[in-house]
């Protein structure tokens, strides 16, 4: 009778995690807590204080819900105006920073301008860009647009680098040029993965855009502020339902046009 070999369980697919690393978590957490324990006690007091003014049904009034409707629309024009433009944009000079670009001087200068626009946050551009161009929803496209092409061109980057650049050198083969091979030899197979990461920033951008209101870029964010400082809040109740249903909306038409190019 032969000895069976003893079942071993597959190893974890999380890593070992060590004492040190666990102790130091810890101790960061507790350092943040002790911190802030001042804030946090009287903010644990407000709303203990205060269960009137934010337990209260939403106002699903026909006023209020044509003007978040219309506040929404805003927004949604923001996020999809300004996404549609900075992946016009970042498309071309994602190519000039990518390692097809050619030249490496042009290439290097590319990467770190591209760099600079998605190291600046969404509403430091709205804050600036208000200044020049006044209050509205033009501020707000141009915020987002910038902001869009210095995120949309790092992933484009990405993608051109991870390209099977067959079909490329076969152009490239025939006598064409840089634009050629491009337009026939690698835009057909970066396109689907173009439109599916400028679709998921259209999605995000939904919900960034909503604060550029704060500082006058248009959009959502203009009533955000508005019914947050208009105690009981069920105005601000009914917005945060609103943009709950608009979202998931916006992600599963953005996932279903993601399916039909495929």
């Amino acid at each position: 009778m032969s000895a069976t070999s003893p079942i071993k369980c597959p190893p974890s697919p999380f890593p070992k995690l060590n004492f040190i690393g666990l102790s130091l978590t810890l101790l960061a957490v507790l350092f943040i807590l002790y911190d802030n324990k001042e804030e946090i006690v009287r903010n644990l007091s407000l709303v203990q204080g205060n269960y009137d003014k934010y337990l209260v049904a939403p106002d699903f009034s026909v006023k209020v819900i044509k003007q978040i409707t219309s506040y929404f629309i805003d927004t949604i024009e923001i996020a999809f105006l300004g996404t549609l433009l900075g992946a016009v944009i970042a498309l071309p000079l994602s190519l000039l920073a990518s390692d097809m670009g050619g030249v490496a001087f042009v290439t290097s200068l590319a990467r770190v301008f591209l760099a600079f626009v998605r190291s600046i946050p969404l509403i430091f551009y709205g804050y600036i860009i208000t200044k020049f161009f006044g209050l509205g929803v033009v501020s707000g496209i141009i915020a987002v647009m910038i902001y869009s092409l210095g995120i949309l061109s790092k992933q484009f980057i990405d993608e051109i680098a991870n390209l099977d650049d067959t079909v490329a050198h076969s152009v490239m083969s025939t006598g064409a040029g840089r634009f050629q091979v491009f337009w026939y030899g690698l835009l057909p197979e970066l396109l689907p993965n173009f439109l599916a990461f400028s679709l998921l920033r259209f999605e995000i951008n939904i919900r960034e855009a909503s604060i550029l209101g704060v500082v006058g870029a248009g959009g959502i964010g203009i009533l955000l502020m508005q019914y947050g400082s208009m105690p009981p809040y069920n105005k601000l109740w009914t917005l945060i339902v609103f943009f709950f249903i608009v979202v998931v909306a916006i992600e599963i038409l953005c996932r279903w046009t993601i399916k039909a190019t495929k």
